[in-house]
């Protein structure tokens, strides 16, 4: 009698922590409009919405698309038509997307126990902790807060302004 009542509790806990506690997605993909293209390490293919991203996948919005990535549920990356990302790394302290072509826009929380957001063009990496900005192929965008960049070697600091900062001249 006792064993059984041991089973029915333990039954009742897995079962309560089965319908509380909620996974978290990783990285997510929502397609807006548009032609949209993941490459999974099997080929371009067509974007489905809502569709859970892994390490390495690559992101392509064409010249109708629009997109946006969802990271640890929170840290929303926006792609405008005619841009191609990368997940380069995961890893909640420090979360990497490259970019090879196209904008970003680029809203950072700090939720959920991500430290930091950088988004890297063959250019410049823009390193943020809690902040929005934009980042183009030779500049960068400030919506509120710092950026910290990284351009021809040289790290500097950006902070909210009124119109885009051309990195290609910078040093």
């Amino acid at each position: 009698l006792l064993s059984i009542l041991i089973i029915i509790i333990l039954l009742i806990i897995l079962a309560f922590f089965t319908i509380t506690t909620s996974k978290t997605v990783t990285a997510m993909l929502n397609v807006e409009k548009g032609t949209v293209k993941v490459n999974q390490g099997k080929g371009w293919i067509k974007a489905k919405d809502e569709m859970e991203l892994s390490l390495g996948d690559k992101i392509k919005t064409e010249q109708d698309g629009q997109a946006s990535i969802i990271l640890y549920e929170s840290k929303i990356i926006s792609l405008e038509p005619e841009t191609e990302v990368a997940i380069a790394d995961l890893d909640k302290k420090h979360l990497k997307v490259k970019q090879e072509t196209g904008k970003t826009w680029n809203k950072f929380t700090g939720l959920l126990g991500v430290e930091r957001l950088s988004i890297e063009t063959p250019n410049t990496v823009a390193t943020v902790r809690g902040t929005s900005f934009e980042v183009g192929m030779n500049e960068i965008l400030v919506g509120e807060g710092e950026v910290e960049v990284t351009t021809n070697g040289e790290n500097c600091l950006l902070y909210t302004s009124p119109s885009p900062r051309d990195l290609s001249t910078s040093r």
